[in-house]
């Protein structure tokens, strides 16, 4: 995290001007298609939308500039790991420098399509994770290029991909990872969508507050997914609550109940069953929002106390967190009071004569 792929839409002629500068031999290529694709390096490509007038060719109308920044961060190898929010805007300062965008022209580059998520080292079996995912609210999850990769169907603006990022790794002789590495990442292909997140520009992308949107959304998508555990036999539960659980933990179950109109429902109270019962689902939340803190530079929240069997939001967590500040000391007594929130009644900014 935070991101495996970037868009962003270029109108500016001038700048548009000095990118296709970058790519070699540009100006012998014939102009004679109105869309052209070209590398400017192995992880940044450069579309042109050329205008044309009765096959003369005009200029350029549009340009839509591809990174991918975790590609490049890693010197060109895509593997398993991920970076932190402050490396993600050192490495999105260092592309712009090579590109020669300056700060002042972040704001020339509109962002139009955005791809992030985590990686998890999953202490179980990584298939029956992958295979478990069934529907994200109502759409389904299909088949996506390997054996172990979900992605949500459909074209729309916004899609979900799970994967066992360790099986394809070590595949392809990548054996650094661990095997059972999932992989669960958000695609957004809309402007609007995207603005709805805060990101409107290449600008936003120094903004760190606005990363702790994305891991919200992460989290309230991963949520949204209706999982199945598939090994589990729920033998440790009462018989009646066995009978029903193994009954709902099934694909042939929720493919009728999936047009139903009491679907949400039935979905929201399995998965808070799912919660409780199965410890893999549990695991899967907690591991989720412990990478999500720790990406976003707060205190790893595994040595937290939690109540038995609970999971605990990210909302509330992130608030629980504690950041690199010292914490703030009473005046007169010393006393740690940094959870008191700012303005309260309880605070002073004197002391007392």
């Amino acid at each position: 995290m935070p991101f495996d792929f970037k868009k962003y839409a270029i109108k500016d002629t001038g700048l548009i001007k000095r990118l296709t500068h970058l790519v070699e031999g540009y100006n012998e290529l014939p102009k004679n298609q109105m869309f052209e694709k070209h590398k400017i390096s192995p992880c940044i490509e450069l579309t042109l939308r050329n205008i044309f007038e009765r096959g003369t060719f005009l200029g350029i109308g549009v340009a839509w500039l591809s990174i991918r920044p975790h590609n490049i961060f890693n010197n060109g190898v895509h593997n398993g790991n991920d970076f932190t929010v402050d490396d993600c805007i050192r490495t999105n300062k260092a592309i712009f420098d090579d590109l020669g965008i300056k700060e002042c022209e972040y704001d020339l580059l509109q962002t139009v399509g955005m791809e992030f998520g985590v990686n998890m080292v999953l202490p179980f079996e990584v298939e029956q994770v992958v295979n478990g995912f069934l529907y994200y609210r109502q759409t389904p999850f299909i088949v996506n290029k390997y054996p172990f990769n979900r992605i949500t169907g459909g074209t729309g603006y916004k899609r979900l991909k799970v994967y066992a990022k360790g099986i394809q790794m070590h595949e392809k002789g990548i054996t650094e990872i661990p095997r059972n590495t999932l992989r669960f990442e958000l695609k957004v292909n809309e402007a609007k969508k995207l603005r709805k997140y805060g990101f409107y520009t290449a600008n936003d992308l120094f903004r760190p507050k606005l990363y702790q949107t994305l891991f919200i959304e992460l989290e309230k998508d991963f949520k949204a997914c209706l999982w199945v555990d598939l090994e589990n036999d729920f033998g440790h539960c009462k018989y009646d609550e066995k009978r029903t659980l193994k009954s709902e933990n099934k694909p042939q179950f929720w493919s009728k109940k999936i047009r139903t109109e009491n679907y949400r429902k039935i979905a929201r109270v399995f998965r808070a069953k799912m919660c409780e019962k199965s410890v893999i689902y549990k695991t899967l939340l907690n591991l989720l929002m412990d990478k999500v803190l720790t990406l976003n530079n707060y205190r790893n929240s595994i040595g937290e106390k939690r109540k038995k069997n609970s999971v605990i939001p990210l909302r509330t967590r992130v608030k629980r967190g504690i950041s690199d500040k010292a914490p703030q000391k009473c005046s007169i007594t010393g006393l740690d009071i940094s959870m008191q929130k700012e303005g309260s009644f309880y605070l002073s900014e004197k002391i007392p004569k």
